[in-house]
C-alpha cells in the first residue's frame, strides 16, 4: 500500500478517534454537571424541589441534552446515588482513621456533617415514599447502606471482632449519627441541633470504655 494512502488512513482514523474521545468527554462532563446540580437541589430544597427544570437551570444544560442522557429524573437520581456511594466509599467515613470504634465514630461524624449528606437523607426518604423511585434506586441504596453494615464492611467487621455487644454499640452509634444528620437535614442550612456535642461526647466515651472481647 503506498505510503501516502497509509498516511491518509492514519489521519482519518486519528481524527475519528479524537472526535469520539471529545464527544465522550463532553458527554461525561454534561452528566457530571447534571448529577452535581441534582445534589445541590436536594441539599437546598429537598426531593420535591429537585425537578428537571431546576437541575437543568443550575447545570446550564438544555432539556434536550438532559433527555439525551436521562429518560427521566429517576435515572438521574440513580447516578446521584452512585456518585454519593463512591464519594462515601473513598472518604474517611468508610475507612476509620484508626483501628478502633472511636475512629469509626470520629470519621463517621466528620462525614455526616458534610453538606451533601443531606442529599443521602433526602433520597433515602424519597425512595421509601415513592415506590417507582424506590424500585429504581433499591440496588444502589442497598450498596450505599452496606457501607454502614458490620457484615458488609470488612474494616468495620475487623474492629467489631465478632463481638455481638460491640456490634450493638456500633449500630447504636451510627443510628445516632444518622439521627443527628436527619436533625441537620430538617434544620435551616448551616445550622445544627444544640445537643450534638453532648451526643458525640457520650458515644466516644462509650466507645473508649467498651473494648472487643478477647477469646
Amino acid at each position: 500500500m503506498p505510503r501516502f494512502i497509509r498516511l491518509c488512513m492514519y489521519l482519518c482514523m486519528s481524527t475519528t478517534t479524537l472526535k469520539s474521545r471529545t464527544q465522550s468527554e463532553r458527554s461525561a462532563k454534561t452528566k457530571d454537571s447534571l448529577v452535581r446540580s441534582a445534589i445541590e437541589c436536594l441539599v437546598d430544597g429537598g426531593y420535591a424541589y429537585t425537578t428537571a427544570v431546576e437541575v437543568c437551570r443550575r447545570a446550564g444544560v438544555t432539556r434536550g441534552a438532559y433527555h439525551h442522557h436521562y429518560p427521566g429524573m429517576n435515572e438521574l437520581l440513580l447516578d446521584v446515588v452512585e456518585f454519593l456511594y463512591k464519594d462515601l466509599a473513598a472518604d474517611s467515613f468508610a475507612m476509620a482513621d484508626d483501628d478502633s470504634l472511636e475512629g469509626l465514630i470520629r470519621s463517621g461524624w466528620a462525614r455526616v456533617q458534610q453538606t451533601d449528606f443531606k442529599a443521602v437523607i433526602e433520597l433515602w426518604l424519597a425512595s421509601r415514599n415513592d415506590p417507582e423511585l424506590g424500585e429504581v434506586l433499591a440496588p444502589a441504596i442497598a450498596k450505599l447502606s452496606g457501607l454502614f453494615a458490620p457484615t458488609a464492611n470488612p474494616r468495620v467487621a475487623n474492629i467489631i471482632a465478632d463481638d455481638p455487644s460491640l456490634a450493638s454499640l456500633y449500630r447504636l452509634a451510627f443510628e445516632a449519627l444518622i439521627g443527628l444528620a436527619l436533625g441537620r437535614a430538617t434544620s435551616p442550612i448551616g445550622t445544627h441541633v444544640d445537643h450534638e456535642p453532648e451526643v458525640i461526647d457520650l458515644l466516644m466515651q462509650l466507645a473508649r470504655e467498651r473494648k472487643p472481647t478477647t477469646s
